[in-house]
């Protein structure tokens, strides 16, 4: 049996971005999104101490629903989504320029992301982080192709401005 390091680190490796786009989908809100990815690798370390699952993409979800539902048992079961957006807004700007992102850090950028509205974290993610397509993004949060575009594009348009404001100072 291969050291339980060299496992973990195996399955790490495989499986951590599948496990954050899982996440990423399903969390209630933004600062819930490190704690429970950092606490299923926890929990899926603890127990692999003896045992070597066959599939460990599902064993890793069995445990990611399982702190999904401890985190938000206590909860109403109301879904809590934001209000839909009704008005659509034209994504006039390319997603960025590319002389931005030249001179923006990475942890500026997802600093800025992590203070937006949940549903705006999440296309974020999935549409920069994932490359997921707006169809695809709309299809797994259940929100509609424009409310997607649209929170893209304020998102941008915030993460423009605060770039703005700190070149200005």
């Amino acid at each position: 049996m291969e050291s339980r390091d060299a496992y973990f680190d195996e399955v790490y490796r495989a499986y951590a971005a599948r496990l954050k786009h899982y996440l990423v989908v399903r969390i209630r809100s933004v600062s819930d999104m490190e704690d429970l990815f950092q606490e299923v690798w926890k929990r899926f370390y603890e127990r692999t101490a003896l045992l070597r699952p066959q599939e460990p993409f599902c064993y890793l979800l069995k445990i990611a629903k399982g702190e999904l539902y401890k985190r938000y048992r206590s909860q109403s079961r109301i879904n809590e989504r934001e209000e839909p957006l009704t008005e659509t807004l034209p994504d006039e700007h390319a997603p960025f320029e590319p002389t931005l992102l030249d001179r923006m850090e990475a942890a500026e950028v997802w600093r800025i992301v992590k203070t937006e509205p949940l549903l705006s974290y999440q296309t974020f993610v999935l549409y920069y982080g994932f490359d997921q397509s707006v169809r695809q993004i709309a299809t797994a949060l259940g929100i509609s192709e424009d409310a997607v575009k649209a929170r893209l594009y304020r998102t941008r348009e915030r993460i423009r401005a605060e770039w703005k404001g700190a070149n200005e100072q």
